[in-house]
Parts: C-alpha cells; sequence; structure tokens
C-alpha cells in the first residue's frame, strides 16, 4: 500500500500540517477544480478544429468524377452571324471531370441546375459561312471559365466533337397584310407601323421567300370586331410570319390597327351570265372569234359579298357578266385557252373554284374585213 505524507509542524504555525513529499505517492499533485476547467474549455475547441480540419482535408481531395445528360448549347460571338446545330435537336455531352471535391461538386450541380442549364459554346468569326462544320468540343470547353476557375479539369468527353451550321443573320422589311381569312375589310384598313423587321438566318429567310412564306399577318382572324361594321382602333395587335420557324422572329411583335369593316361577306350563286368579248377594234375587223368549248353564256357561278351587293344580283339591279379578252398575240393560233374575268358588283367577287374558269377559242380571218 501506499504510503501517506507525514505530517510535520514548522515554527511559524505550531498547528498548520504540512505535507512531506519525500514519501512516494501515485498522485504528486491534487486535481484542482480550475485545472479541471481548463482542460474542459481547451477540448472544446480542439475537438472541433480537429473535426475541420479533417473535413477539409476530405472535401479538397481530388477526385475523377462523370457527369451526364450535360445540354450544349451555341453561342455566335459574331451578332451579325447565326450559328445552330446541324441536327434537329442539341446534343447531351457525357463529360469525365476532375478537381477537388468541393469545387467539383459545386460546378455538377451548376452544370445540371443552373439557368441556362449547361455549357454555352462559343462560335467566333473565325469559322466561315458554311452548312455542317465538325467542331471537337473538348478544345473549345477545357478552357472555359466554369472549369477553368474551380481548377477542373475535362478528362473526356463524348460525342467528342458536334457538326454545326454557321449563316449570316439577315433581315427584311414586310408589310403587315390583312389574312387570307378575312374578307370584310375596306381598303381603308391600315397598320401602324405599316412594316416590321423579320430577321433570321438568310438561308431560312430566301427559302421563306421562294415559298411565298415570307409574309407577315396581323393577328385579327378572331377578334370579334369582325363581326362589328364600321371603323376600329385597336392597340396591341400581334403579328405572326407565315412560314412559322422559331429561328426567325418579328420586330415589333405588335402593331396598331386601324379597321374599316364592311358588312361580313355571305355566299351567292350565279345561275347564268352573258360571256362578253373584248378586242382591239382592228382585229376584231379582220378576224371572228370562235368558241371551241364553252357556250355564250356561264353557268353556275359561286360568288362571295356583302349582302346588299348579293342582293343587287338577284333583284337584277346589277347585270353580272363575264369577259374573255382578246388580242393580237392569239393569231395564228389553232386553240387559245384563256381565263374568264368578271363584272360583278363592288365588293361581290368569284369563289377560288370558280375563278379559274377558262373558254377555249381561235381566231379565224374573215374573207372580206367587216
Amino acid at each position: 500500500m501506499d504510503q501517506q505524507p507525514k505530517i510535520s509542524p514548522t515554527t511559524s504555525d505550531a498547528n498548520a500540517p504540512v505535507l512531506d513529499y519525500s514519501a512516494p505517492s501515485r498522485w504528486r499533485l491534487p486535481i484542482s477544480k480550475d485545472r479541471l476547467t481548463e482542460f474542459l474549455k481547451n477540448l472544446l475547441w480542439v475537438g472541433p478544429l480537429t473535426v475541420l480540419i479533417w473535413v477539409y482535408a476530405e472535401r479538397e481531395q481530388i477526385i475523377d468524377r462523370p457527369v451526364n445528360d450535360v445540354q450544349l448549347q451555341l453561342v455566335s460571338l459574331d451578332k451579325n452571324r447565326y450559328v445552330e446545330f446541324a441536327s434537329t435537336s442539341a446534343p447531351k455531352l457525357t463529360l469525365k471531370l476532375r478537381g477537388p471535391q468541393s469545387t467539383l461538386d459545386r460546378v455538377i450541380e451548376q452544370l445540371v441546375t443552373a439557368v441556362p442549364r449547361g455549357i454555352e459554346l462559343p462560335i467566333d468569326n473565325s469559322r466561315p459561312v458554311l452548312s455542317d462544320q465538325r467542331i471537337p468540343v473538348t478544345d473549345y470547353i477545357q478552357n472555359l471559365p466554369i472549369f477553368r476557375d474551380y481548377g477542373i479539369t475535362v478528362l473526356d468527353c463524348s460525342p467528342k466533337d458536334v457538326v454545326v451550321n454557321v449563316d449570316t443573320l439577315g433581315s427584311r422589311e414586310i408589310p403587315v397584310e390583312v389574312p387570307t381569312s378575312v374578307t370584310n375589310l375596306t381598303p381603308a384598313t391600315t397598320f401602324t407601323p405599316a412594316k416590321v423587321k423579320v430577321q433570321g438566318p438568310d438561308k431560312v429567310l430566301n427559302r421563306l421567300y421562294d415559298t411565298g412564306m415570307l409574309k407577315v399577318f396581323a393577328g385579327i382572324a378572331d377578334s370579334p370586331l369582325m363581326r362589328s361594321p364600321g371603323k376600329h382602333e385597336v392597340s396591341n395587335v400581334p403579328v405572326v410570319l407565315a412560314g412559322r420557324d422559331e429561328r426567325v422572329s418579328v420586330s415589333p411583335a405588335t402593331v396598331k390597327a386601324s379597321l374599316d369593316v364592311r358588312a361580313t361577306d355571305v355566299p351567292g350563286l350565279i345561275r347564268s351570265m352573258p360571256l362578253s368579248i373584248t378586242a382591239p377594234l382592228g382585229l376584231l375587223r379582220g378576224y371572228d372569234v370562235t368558241l371551241i368549248s364553252g357556250d355564250q353564256t356561264v353557268a353556275n357561278i359561286h360568288v362571295i359579298g356583302p349582302q346588299t351587293q348579293i342582293d343587287k344580283i338577284d333583284n337584277q339591279q346589277f347585270l353580272p357578266r363575264a369577259v374573255l379578252e382578246v388580242n393580237g398575240s392569239d393569231i395564228n393560233h389553232d386553240d387559245v385557252q384563256r381565263p374568264l374575268k368578271f363584272d360583278l358588283p363592288d365588293g361581290v367577287r368569284v369563289t377560288p373554284e370558280d375563278e379559274t374558269r377558262t373558254v377555249e377559242f381561235k381566231l379565224t380571218r374573215r374573207s372580206s374585213p367587216g
């Protein structure tokens, strides 16, 4: 057993005990309350600091990580050029990235959740105006800020290259027109501005022009005002490109319309109308016009127009007629086929299925002028 320290009196105080440390003991010094408190305080900040250092070291480890379905966007660095993928849809990339775990997590989150998502691939004007150009993706994206600034290396990329089209960005001034389905507006109808700017790739604009689709119509076909005769001022009327294409923009997107609406058109049927022939007087003196097909009258012509004007035909207040125009170029031809023209009241017109009516004829020289 341990020996207890001996207590001996001193000269200053015979009653005060004095510890004798000459004897062996397991505890040389007693654990005081202050020392215990200080130890616990040190433990409270050294412990978490040790954990933080461990976590930091863990997060700064260099790791490799794959990322799937990264959207790739094209950006033209030349405002006068338009770039697009040659395929119908933008490709999605599969990347293999290397970098510190902490920053790598941040970059991946930005690639898959940020707006806009993915990676922007910059195309400068060193590329020619040409279709189906192959571009190596890894070379382009390796030094993008999203990787360079975070110390991330792109180890691999699939697909390794993409095919793009580069075109000149063109523009046209196009007049705003009344939709073809709207038939009860007078010529007094106007739009402000009268023309809008249509902008897009030159090849697209040229194709729309060649197909007759480079036209801009005012969006008034479904307006209830079309059933309300009179003059109407309408703001913010949307304009629509006939050949809709997401690559083509229209500016401004709305116009002001001053509409002059007449009564709604109604259909009509003209059972029979006479056929008149017009020609230069000298031609008719020397030639007879002989009908090869057709008759002196034209039957069952479908028309459309304001009710009041259709009523004039039905009540014989206006006598319509079909007109065949003949000229000197028809001489020496065995037969000539020509569309008819129609003389009708104001606002009345022949429907598309009948406006192509034709008559076949020939000119026969008279034996003696008359």
